[in-house]
Formats: structure tokens, C-alpha cells, sequence
């Protein structure tokens, strides 16, 4: 008996249909090939179109074609194709010979002319086909009646390695819990008076609109009944156009009249409010300036720096720069007379993440960060909802290290590289910020920085070494 074998290569990788191939000298032509893996199913589909030209086979001999699935030391074998020459297809009709019987096979008797088969088996699907190379094997094997010398040859049709998708694992951030969870607000209100005027006329000028503002700042925690307040501090300043000495008794008895409005409107403030006021705004002045385009502004800025007393510093910018010292009354004055007040609080902490959800619908501002982490916690890892709750941390906390990662990881399970990688530069340098770049990294192909994070937090994220491995398998084969 003679054996011939012939071993054909074919790429395995996810669903790949190929074009038409020959081989074994022109006997074989395979069409149509088509590998799919069902991985909920655990299936490995393999179906094709085999052209034969075993026209001239002997009559007493045989041809069997084995599709076989090869990963690593496991083999898997497929149907065989049986083609029988005349004399030994009725042989087995005849002896029904076991060794024709295993298997399954497809067995056909050779004609004169080319015999298509349409070829399909479905085999089970690995776990181990995920990382390991699979590949599509065809052997041709010729057997004879008789003890002919064997000879066999193998060729390479196609090879090639299966393509590994880095699959991320995200690392989220748990961040501390807060003690006490203090906040402030701050703000300021431009009250005007009337010259000369030290009491609040709340129906002068814009002073409405400013009033309104301030009432709407003290209701927003005094109607809260998960806030504390701890203290409002109210600082006053006046413009320093006039006397010095007037300028400070008329800032002291308005920045007082500004806090008995504020008294007026809360009452319960009264053991917790401070103020204090500043006689002439000269800080604020030497800003705007510094930012404007008016005339002389290097001589005038040189006054409002000197050592000089207040009143003279005044009497010479309005007598050197007559026209500046003008626009400076009615562009930068009024802005320089206002009142800055400052509320700090404490807010109750909330355990119960359902609750949680819904203060952040409502009141964001009162969670801390830990608390965004617990309400993520109620959602789908990956859904809106979830990304949501990371979105809205990062909004509240825009220069936190943990809101920043969490927000990055987030947004790359949504696909948004450019966002993730704006989070990524507030991260920070902690083992878990490198990692989420070494993810951002790896996601954008770029396995060679993505290996450096990987290898830097490899030692202290579990994930990060699984990682490795597989960024650094992708540069051996060179995957784009």
C-alpha cells in the first residue's frame, strides 16, 4: 500500500471567506471557504466548495481528503472527503469496510470529469482558539491495493497568524470618603449707593437684579435640609476716586449695611457672619489696567505701584492723564465698588446608593466623589447610565486625580479616545492613571508605549499584567 500525504495552510482568524485555490497538482480546487466561530455556542463552522479532478485515479485505489483543526497540540478532525477509483468504491459497497466507515466521511466514486462537493462540519470551539494561533489544515491522502514505495511531500498553501483584538479591562477608582464633606459658595454682588449714601436703597440703579442674585445664593442652602452653614463672610470695597478717609468711612458703613441685608434674608446667620471692608480697590485697578490698551499705561501703572499715599497717588493720575483718568472712572470704577461673600457649609453624607442616584440628578454639587462611585455602582458597567455617573463626577471635580481616571475609563468604553485622553493629562501619576493610559494606548494600537505603562504597573494591577502579555504578543507578530 502507498500513502501520500499533502498538508495545505489555511488561515483561521474570526470569519474569513478566501478565493478560489488548486492544489495536489491541479486534482483539488477549494471555493468559497468560510471559517466561523460561534463562541456562545462553542461551535467552529468550516464550509467550502472542493472541485476534484481524480479522473484518471486506478480503479483499485482510493484518495481520502482530511480538513483537520490544529491549535497548538490540539488537533480537531473534520469529515472526510472519500474518493473511490471504480473497482474499490464497489469493493466497499460489498465489504462495507470499517476503516471507510469512520468519521462520517463523504464518499463519492470518480468520473471522468470535475465533481464539485459542497463541504461543510461543524466542530466544537476552543477557549484556547482566543489566544493561540488556529489554523485550517487539508491533508490528501492516496492509498493503493498494492505495496507500491511510499512517497510523500507537503506543501505550504497559505499561512499566516490569527490576529489577537486586545480586549481592554477597564480599572475604576474608588476614591475616599469624605469626613465632612465641606463646600463653598462664592460670589460677588456690584450693590450701587447713591453719592454720598452709606445706607442699601434696594430700588437704586441695578440693585434689584444684584439683591436677587444674593437671595438666590443664601436660599440654595438655607433651604437645604442637608446643609450646615458654617459661616458667611462678606468683604466690601469702594473705588478710589475722592479723599482716602472718606472712601474708608463710607466702605465700613456700607460693607455693614450689606451685611444687615444679608441678616434681613437669614436670620440664622447671625452667630456665623464676619466682614470686613478695603478703603480704595487699588489692587483691582492695577488688573485692569494690566489687561487694557489704554494710553500710558506703563507711567500710569508706575503711579498706581509707587509708595506714594493714596490721595496723592489719585490727584496725580488725574492731573498727568486727564483722558485716561476718565475712562478709568466709567469703565473701571463701578467695577472696582462691589461686595464679595463667601458661604461655607457642610452637607450631610448619603449611604444609600439609590438615593444617591437621585440627589445626583438633582444636586450634584452635594456628592463627593466616593459618593459618585456608589451610585455608578447601581448601573450596568459600560452603560449610559454608568458613564453618566463618572461624566458628571469629573464635572463637579474637574482637577481630582480619581475623577479624572474614572472619567477616562469611562469614556473609552464609549468609544470617545479624544475625551479620554483630555481626562487621561488631569490623571495624575498613580499606578492607576498609567494603567488607563497604557488602555488608551493599547485600544489606539500603539503597543509600544502601551507595553512601557504595562510594564510600569505590572507589579501592582493585576490587569496590567494580563495586558502585557498580550500587547507584547501583538509586537512579536507585528500586528498593526
Amino acid at each position: 500500500m502507498r500513502t501520500l500525504y499533502i498538508i495545505i495552510l489555511i488561515i483561521l482568524s474570526g470569519s474569513i471567506s478566501m478565493h478560489a485555490q488548486t492544489f495536489f497538482d491541479g486534482k483539488v480546487e477549494v471555493r468559497d471557504r468560510i471559517v466561523q466561530t460561534d463562541e456562545q455556542r462553542n461551535e467552529l463552522t468550516v464550509s467550502m466548495k472542493i472541485l476534484h479532478r481524480y479522473s484518471d485515479l486506478k480503479s483499485s485505489s482510493w484518495v481520502t481528503l482530511m480538513p483537520m483543526i490544529v491549535c497548538g497540540t490540539d488537533t480537531i478532525a473534520l469529515k472526510p472527503v472519500v474518493i473511490y477509483g471504480r473497482l474499490a468504491y464497489y469493493d466497499y459497497i460489498r465489504n462495507n469496510k470499517v476503516e471507510f466507515r469512520k468519521g462520517g466521511a463523504m464518499r463519492y466514486m470518480s468520473k471522468s470529469a470535475q465533481y464539485q462537493i459542497d463541504y461543510s462540519d461543524v466542530v466544537p470551539y476552543l477557549s484556547k482558539m482566543k489566544k493561540e494561533p488556529v489554523q485550517l489544515l487539508m491533508q490528501e491522502k492516496q492509498e493503493w491495493c498494492c505495496n507500491y514505495p511510499e512517497k510523500s511531500r507537503q506543501v505550504s498553501l497559505y499561512v499566516e497568524m490569527p490576529k489577537i483584538t486586545y480586549e481592554p479591562q477597564f480599572v475604576y477608582v474608588s476614591p475616599q470618603a469624605e469626613v465632612i464633606k465641606s463646600r463653598s459658595i462664592s460670589a460677588s454682588a456690584y450693590v450701587n449707593f447713591p453719592a454720598g449714601e452709606r445706607s442699601l436703597n434696594p430700588y437704586y440703579s441695578n440693585n434689584r437684579q444684584e439683591l436677587e442674585k444674593i437671595n438666590t445664593t443664601i436660599d440654595s442652602v438655607r433651604s437645604d435640609k442637608d446643609v450646615i452653614v458654617g459661616s458667611l463672610f462678606i468683604k466690601g470695597y469702594a473705588s478710589p476716586e475722592g479723599p482716602y478717609a472718606t472712601n474708608a468711612a463710607l466702605s465700613k458703613a456700607r460693607t455693614e449695611s450689606m451685611k444687615n441685608y444679608f441678616l434681613s434674608i437669614a436670620p440664622k446667620l447671625q452667630g456665623v457672619i464676619t466682614s470686613e471692608y478695603v478703603a480704595e480697590n487699588w489692587d483691582d485697578l492695577r488688573t485692569f489696567v494690566e489687561n487694557s490698551d489704554i494710553s500710558h499705561k506703563e507711567e500710569i501703572l508706575t503711579v498706581i505701584n509707587s509708595q506714594r499715599e493714596p490721595d496723592n497717588k489719585e490727584w496725580v493720575l488725574k492731573s498727568r492723564y486727564k483722558t485716561e483718568y476718565r475712562y478709568l472712572l466709567d469703565e473701571c470704577y463701578p467695577l472696582l465698588r462691589r461686595t464679595d461673600y463667601k458661604v461655607d457649609y457642610t452637607i450631610r453624607s448619603y449611604t444609600d446608593p439609590q438615593e444617591i442616584v437621585e440627589v445626583m440628578k438633582e444636586s450634584p454639587h452635594k456628592l463627593s466623589l466616593q459618593e459618585f462611585y456608589l451610585a455608578s455602582q447601581v448601573f450596568e458597567p459600560g452603560s449610559d447610565e454608568f458613564n453618566e455617573a463618572f461624566d458628571i463626577a469629573v464635572r463637579m471635580f474637574p482637577s481630582d486625580h480619581a475623577a479624572n481616571i474614572n472619567a477616562a475609563n469611562a469614556a473609552m468604553q464609549k468609544g470617545d479616545m479624544a475625551a479620554a485622553e483630555r481626562y487621561l493629562e488631569k490623571a495624575g501619576d498613580s499606578p492607576e492613571a498609567d494603567y488607563a493610559r497604557g488602555v488608551w494606548c493599547a485600544i489606539n494600537a500603539d503597543y509600544m508605549r502601551a507595553k512601557g505603562y504595562f510594564s510600569l504597573t505590572a507589579d501592582s494591577i493585576p490587569q496590567a499584567r494580563e495586558a502585557l502579555a498580550v500587547v507584547e504578543y501583538c509586537i512579536e507578530i507585528e500586528i498593526p
